[in-house]
C-alpha cells in the first residue's frame, strides 16, 4: 500500500460491508481508520443487509461474493431494485473479465478480485465509489423534486387561476373517473350545483376585482368544509359545481347546510368580508345507474 495515502477530508462517509470473512474485515476496519471518517456496519447476510439498507442510507457497500448465501448478483441486482442509491463494490475470488463482465451487469460499481492487490487497490476504489454515491443519492433527490415540481405544474394547471377550485374541463374529467369505480365497485355519488347568486350584482356595483374576492372567498370556506375526498369546480360567473363521492340525499343536505354556516360565520368573524350569498341545488344523487340516467 505503498504511494501517498488517500484521504477523505468530506463528512462522515458511511459503509454497509456484507459477508467479509473476520480477518480480511480487521483489515478493512484498519485501512478505511486510515483512509478518512469512515462508520462501518457489518451484515453477515445478504439477509440482513437488504433489511439496513431499508431502514438506513449508506454512502457505499461492500460486498464479499463468497461470504454469503444465495445468489450474490441477484443480491446485487436486489439493492438497486429495492431503491439503493449508493455505490457497491464487489469483492471475488476470480480476476477473470466474465466473472467482473456479470458482476458490473447486476449493476455493481466496481469489481475487486481479492488477489495479491487487493488491500493496495481498494482505497481508491473506495473514494470513487464515495464519490459515485454521493452523486447518486443526489441525483435521486434532484429527480425528487422535478418530479414534485412537475406535479405541481400540472396540478395548479388544473386549478381555476383566480378561485383555486379545480377548472371544469378537469371536474368532468375527476367525474367520469368517479363514475367508473361506481360502476366496477358500486356505491353512490351526489352533484351539487353551488351558485354564489349576488355575483352579477356585485359585478355591476363595484367591479370585477369585487366580484372575484366573491367567488375566491366562497371557495377558500367551501374547501375548509368539504371532505378531502370531494372536489369543487368552478364553471363561471359565480357558478360551481360539487362532486361529492360516497354521499346521498341526506349527505348534500349536512353538507350543503355546513358551508352556509361557515359563510354566516366567516361574515361574523371578518366584517370586511365581501358579502357572499349561495345558494345549492342538487342535480343528481344515487349509484351508477341513476346518474346515468340523470346525465
Amino acid at each position: 500500500m505503498g504511494g501517498t495515502p488517500l484521504r477523505i477530508q468530506s463528512a462522515r462517509a458511511s459503509v454497509l460491508v456484507v459477508g467479509l470473512p473476520g480477518r480480511d474485515l480487521l483489515t478493512l476496519r484498519a485501512l478505511l481508520q486510515r483512509l478518512g471518517n469512515f462508520a462501518v456496519q457489518v451484515a453477515p447476510s445478504t439477509t440482513l443487509a437488504l433489511a439496513m439498507l431499508s431502514r438506513q442510507v449508506f454512502d457505499v457497500v461492500l460486498y464479499d461474493l463468497g461470504g454469503s448465501e444465495g445468489d450474490g448478483l441477484e443480491f446485487v441486482a436486489g439493492l438497486y431494485q429495492q431503491g439503493y442509491r449508493g455505490a457497491v463494490i464487489v469483492m471475488g475470488e476470480s480476476g477473470d473479465k466474465q466473472t467482473a463482465a456479470a458482476v458490473l451487469s447486476a449493476g455493481a460499481h466496481e469489481y475487486l478480485p481479492k488477489d495479491a492487490n487487493m488491500w493496495g487497490n481498494l482505497p481508491s476504489l473506495v473514494v470513487r465509489a464515495l464519490r459515485f454515491g454521493r452523486l447518486a443519492r443526489r441525483l435521486a433527490e434532484l429527480e425528487g423534486t422535478v418530479a414534485l415540481l412537475r406535479q405541481r405544474v400540472e396540478e395548479e394547471g388544473r386549478l381555476d387561476e383566480v378561485t383555486g377550485a379545480y377548472k371544469g374541463g378537469y371536474l368532468a374529467e375527476l367525474y367520469d373517473r368517479e363514475m367508473r369505480r361506481l360502476r366496477r365497485y358500486g356505491g353512490y355519488m351526489a352533484v351539487v350545483d353551488a351558485t354564489v347568486y349576488n355575483y352579477r350584482s356585485v359585478l355591476e356595483s363595484h367591479g370585477e376585482g369585487a366580484a372575484k374576492e366573491v367567488v375566491k372567498g366562497f371557495t377558500a370556506i367551501a374547501k375548509r368544509t368539504l371532505r378531502s375526498t370531494d372536489f369543487i369546480g368552478y364553471l363561471e360567473e359565480g357558478h360551481f359545481s360539487l362532486l361529492l363521492p360516497s354521499t346521498d340525499v341526506t349527505g348534500v343536505k349536512a353538507l350543503t347546510t355546513r358551508i352556509e354556516r361557515a359563510v354566516e360565520e366567516a361574515h361574523e368573524r371578518m366584517p370586511n368580508l365581501p358579502d357572499i350569498r349561495v345558494s345549492f341545488h342538487l342535480r343528481a344523487a344515487g349509484g351508477y345507474d341513476d346518474l346515468t340516467k340523470k346525465a
